[in-house]
């Protein structure tokens, strides 16, 4: 395992040493308990668009700007945090976001905040802003476009992980989808069987044996890249190639050239 996710105790540690807290959460859920001094960064603010779209903004210049302001500098730790398997898996869409912009220091705290609580340490419902950070993004690895993901269907289809609901996997558009179904020749593991019933990743043997049979690099996909985005982080910390599909089925489905399927064959 590579550290990408680490316990409370060494988040804080990390913390006192004067990492950078991200709260990855949602907003209804930041006005509530905090790590303290922590800056907060919202998947949903830095889309290229609104609407159903998972596509990550392509403007640096805001993008610098909110992750400065959030308190993240090139010179120092950020542990990001979310809610673990209660919400959408946003602290691994954040994770992505950091790392694939340059940040070569990111963890998340493995079981989110619920873990981070119930090993007493300390939240308040009114915090400090979050001292201003230097960090500069810059495009990097980690991104898989939509064309990256054909040529992956025609050469290595079992490079594709859609890790969204079996019903999803199947047809169902609970977002909001073009159409329904999934890319041929991905393979379905639901994002939350990575987790244990506190939130906590398993072991790295039984992660292992749930991945088993993907060819790398490994090209995690959901609805908007969020619950792919914990995927791609946990792909990382067992060390394996991977690249996240941000665009996921909001984009492919839009695409009516782009073949989708409800069963192992049978394009439509």
């Amino acid at each position: 395992m590579t550290g990408v996710f680490i316990s409370p105790e060494r988040a804080q540690a990390l913390i006192q040493g004067g990492a950078a807290p991200i709260d990855a959460r949602s907003k209804s859920a930041r006005i509530h308990r905090r790590i303290p001094g922590s800056g907060s960064l919202k998947w949903l603010s830095h889309r290229a668009g609104a609407g159903r779209t998972g596509l990550l903004s392509e403007g640096l210049p805001s993008l610098a700007q909110a992750i400065a302001a959030a308190g993240v500098s090139a010179s120092r730790p950020v542990v990001v945090y979310g809610e673990a398997d209660k919400a959408w898996g946003e602290e691994g869409r954040i994770f992505w976001m950091l790392e694939h912009l340059g940040h070569g220091q990111v963890h998340i705290v493995d079981g989110g905040v619920q873990a981070w609580e119930a090993a007493g340490l300390p939240m308040k419902r009114l915090t400090s802003p979050a001292q201003r950070g230097d960090f500069e993004p810059q495009w990097g690895q980690g991104r898989a476009r939509v064309e990256q993901v054909i040529l992956a269907q025609q050469a290595a289809p079992h490079s594709l992980w859609d890790c969204r609901t079996q019903e999803e996997f199947e047809g169902a558009t609970p977002f909001g989808e073009a159409r329904g179904g999934h890319i041929p020749g991905a393979r379905h593991v639901f994002w939350k069987a990575l987790m244990d019933d506190a939130g906590r990743l398993l072991p790295e043997q039984e992660l292992r044996t749930l991945l088993r049979g993907f060819e790398e690099p490994v090209l995690p996909m959901c609805t908007g890249g969020v619950r792919a985005g914990f995927c791609y982080a946990v792909l990382r910390e067992l060390g394996m190639e991977t690249a996240l599909y941000d665009g996921s089925m909001w984009e492919w489905a839009k695409r009516s050239e782009l073949p989708v399927t409800s069963g192992p064959d049978g394009p439509r």
